[in-house]
């Protein structure tokens, strides 16, 4: 009688000293389950009951085509809603590469990603930066398929030497080849101003 109950104080303070160690495994592996679900968003689609929203803090998402990295995305926080598929972002952050290896960044308060096509639609205070200019604009749109930016909202292009303006932009990445449409005009360094139907600045 007295060894079974000596053996059943041990077992009690075994299980005592052993559970923190348990609760501090099953911590980590959840972290780690999250951490590959925010790099990855579309893996969460599979996990959302029909008609349910679901909020992620902290997301990080890149996407690559044959073993190369393309663009990578982070984020503050995404929500996915009622739309199948797409997660919508704020205070985000993208960063393209290029053949070359150049990059172009971009920062806006607002998107939504696309996460089968890979598609972006961006909006809000969009600033997209790369080595000679700095684009500004309210909304844009990224085509992942033909890697290309468009908007049809007014846009601002400025660097050391010239600022343009524009009603329109076009700007395809792996052929760095920006095209301004309507009402462009602009203002070089020496002064000299320019209003015409410019349609390409390179």
């Amino acid at each position: 009688m007295l060894y079974r109950k000596y053996v059943k104080k041990n077992k009690i303070k075994f299980l005592l000293l052993f559970f923190p160690f348990i609760f501090l495994c099953a911590i980590i592996i959840i972290f780690m389950d999250q951490r590959d679900v925010t790099k990855e968003p579309e893996k969460l689609i599979s996990l959302i009951p029909e008609n349910a929203d679901i909020f992620i803090g902290k997301i990080y998402h890149e996407a690559a085509k044959n073993g190369k990295k393309e663009w990578s995305l982070t984020a503050d926080t995404g929500h996915y809603g009622k739309i199948k598929n797409q997660l919508v972002l704020k205070g985000l952050s993208v960063i393209f590469f290029s053949k070359d290896g150049s990059r172009i960044s971009l920062r806006a308060e607002k998107g939504v990603l696309n996460t089968d096509s890979k598609d972006l639609k961006i909006t809000s205070n969009v600033v997209v930066k790369a080595k000679d200019y700095t684009i500004f604009t309210e909304r844009l749109r990224y085509n992942h398929n033909k890697r290309m930016i468009t908007t049809k909202d007014p846009v601002k292009i400025k660097s050391d030497s010239v600022c343009f303006a524009a009603s329109e932009m076009t700007a395809t990445l792996d052929k760095k080849s920006l095209h301004l449409h309507g009402n462009v005009s602009g203002v070089f360094s020496d002064r000299m101003s320019l209003n015409s139907k410019l349609q390409a600045l390179r």
